[in-house]
C-alpha cells in the first residue's frame, strides 16, 4: 500500500539506511533496506526492537512495509528530527575554542536533560541498554511556537543500530558516532572514547558497553555538554593518544566555576567510581541519572 501510493517518494539520504521521504503530504524518516527477504534476521530483529518501544523521548518505528518483489523493506519512524544534540548546542551557543560561547538557558538545559533521562529510563525498563549514547545519538527538533530554544529530544541509535566506532579505536579512524536520524553531526572530530565509561574502555565487548551504569556515564557526558556548551575535554587538558588511558585513570571534564552546583553534582554522580556515592533524588529532578548509580 505504501509503495503503491503515488504520493510516496524518497527525497534525500539522511545517513546510513535512513532517508527522508514524502508520504501523504508529510515529511517522514524511513529506514530503507534493499535486497532483504521477509525473514531476514537482521531486519526482523531491528523491527522487533523499534516497535517494542513507545515513548515521546525515544525514536521508534510506527509502521513497517516489505516489497517481496523488489526485496525492499521500509521502516517508518515516528518523527523526522532535524539535527543531533551536538549540532544544536553548537548552533545555539556559537563561538568556538577561541571565542566565548553563550550558555544555553538553564531551563532549556534542565528540560533537555530530563527528556533524555526519561527516554533512557523507558529503554532500561524494557531491559534495552544503549551502549553508544553520545551527542550524535540524541536527536532534537525545535518545538513549534516554543521560545528560548526549547526542543523535543529523542534517544536513537540504541540496541546496536548505531554504527559508531568501537571505543577502543583511535579517534583518527572515525568521528564520535553515527546519527540515527540526520546527516549533520556536531561532534567536531572529538575522540569517540570520551563518551564511554572507563570499564567500557577497558573491555571493548558489547556486553560491557550495554549496561545501565555505562549508559549513566555517557548520559553524564551529554549533561556536561548541555551545561557548559562544550564537548567534554575540549579545553585541551586531556587530548591525544593518552585520552583513553587518562579517562580510565580517573580524569573527568572540568566544569567552569559558574556552573550550577546542583547540576554539576548530579553529573559527577554519573561518573563516580564508587557506587555508594550515587544517591537517589526526586524523579522530577533526574529520573534516570540518580537511579542508574555509578558508571565507572
Amino acid at each position: 500500500m505504501l509503495l503503491a501510493g503515488g504520493d510516496f517518494h524518497i527525497r534525500r539520504r539522511l545517513g546510513g539506511s535512513l532517508k527522508e521521504a514524502q508520504w501523504m503530504g508529510e515529511a517522514i524518516a524511513v529506514k530503507h533496506y534493499i535486497g532483504v527477504d521477509a525473514d531476514d534476521a537482521t531486519v526482523c530483529a531491528e523491527i522487533a526492537l523499534l516497535t517494542s518501544v513507545a515513548h515521546p523521548n525515544v525514536a521508534h518505528c510506527r509502521y513497517c512495509f516489505h516489497d517481496e518483489e523488489k526485496r525492499e523493506a521500509f521502516l517508518v519512524m515516528d518523527q523526522l528530527m532535524s539535527k543531533d544534540i551536538g549540532c544544536y548546542v553548537k548552533e545555539v551557543t556559537g563561538g568556538g575554542k577561541r571565542t566565548p560561547r553563550a550558555p544555553l538557558p538553564l531551563v532549556v538545559v534542565v528540560d533537555t536533560m530530563l527528556q533524555i533521562a526519561c527516554g533512557m529510563e523507558h529503554l532500561h525498563s524494557k531491559n534495552i541498554y544503549h551502549g553508544d549514547l553520545n551527542q550524535s545519538n540524541v536527536l532534537v527538533k525545535q518545538r513549534h511556537g516554543a521560545a528560548d530554544g526549547y526542543v523535543l529530544a529523542k534517544v536513537a541509535g540504541f540496541g546496536g543500530q548505531s554504527t559508531a566506532t568501537s571505543p577502543g579505536r583511535k579517534a583518527s579512524h572515525a568521528a564520535a558516532g553515527t546519527n540515527a536520524n540526520t546527516n549533520a553531526s556536531g561532534n567536531g572530530g572529538a575522540n569517540p572514547c570520551i563518551w564511554y565509561a572507563p570499564k567500557v574502555l577497558e573491555n571493548d565487548e558489547a556486553a560491557a558497553r550495554r549496561t545501565e551504569k555505562a549508559d549513566a556515564y555517557s548520559f553524564g557526558m551529554i549533561c556536561f555538554e548541555l551545561i557548559t556548551g562544550k564537548i567534554p575535554f575540549e579545553d585541551n587538558h586531556l587530548q591525544g593518544d593518552n585520552t583513553s588511558k587518562n579517562i580510565r585513570a580517573g580524569e573527568r571534564p572540568l566544569f567552569p566555576f559558574q556552573a550550577p552546583k546542583y547540576l554539576t553534582g548530579l553529573t559527577r554522580r554519573c561518573w563516580h567510581a564508587d557506587p555508594a556515592q550515587a544517591r537517589r533524588s526526586a524523579p522530577s529532578a533526574a529520573c534516570y541519572a540518580t537511579s542508574s548509580g555509578s558508571s565507572s
